[in-house]
């Protein structure tokens, strides 16, 4: 009897399984980084993006952050076609206090503007931003370690949404024109 049931759930599970796949495929989904039609694939595409010197140390971080996920697969033997110009800006704020009014938290916000540029000209622009907090403590090695920690936390995650958007728009955009003047993100 045990076995039975437990036969059928797995039947209507492969079911389940089975019909969600017909659905996905029939509405012309295709994962993101597949080859297209021309054999070009994304991370080639990816590859061909060379990225600005962003200044500051949180900036030279995400450009060392977004040059390992552009060059991944394809590496350094593809020719660069674009480049991504990034603005970074970060603004610390004080988020909770005792009741002598000593602030115990710190929020992280970073901010970037990315522009993607082909030929010298903008073809693709998008603000992103990623918030981060970190505890405040008596000792004053550990905020250090702490607000490190933060940053380096926020920006991988500003390095992932930079280059999940950069995907998006080459995949999307096999030929890539520039943007008109009045264009703004």
């Amino acid at each position: 009897m045990w076995w039975s049931k437990h036969s059928l759930l797995r039947t209507a599970l492969l079911g389940c399984t089975l019909a969600t796949a017909s659905v996905v495929a029939g509405c012309g989904f295709q994962p993101m980084y597949a080859r297209s039609n021309n054999g070009d694939g994304l991370k080639t595409a990816l590859a061909a993006v060379d990225v600005a010197i962003i200044e500051d140390r949180s900036g030279q971080m995400l450009r060392n952050a977004l040059e390992r996920r552009f060059e991944q697969g394809a590496g350094n033997r593809v020719q660069k076609r674009f480049r991504l110009v990034v603005e970074l800006s970060e603004d610390k704020v004080a988020s909770a206090f005792r009741k002598d009014a000593t602030n115990t938290r710190e929020t992280l916000t970073l901010r970037a503007i990315s522009t993607l540029e082909m030929g010298g000209k903008t073809i693709w622009r998008r603000p992103d931003s990623v918030v981060t907090a970190y505890n405040i403590t008596p000792d004053h090695f550990s905020v250090e370690m702490a607000a490190r920690d933060a940053r380096e936390r926020g920006i991988e995650q500003l390095a992932n949404q930079i280059t999940d958007s950069v995907a998006i728009f080459l995949k999307q955009n096999p030929n890539p024109t520039p943007l008109t003047t009045g264009t703004r993100p």
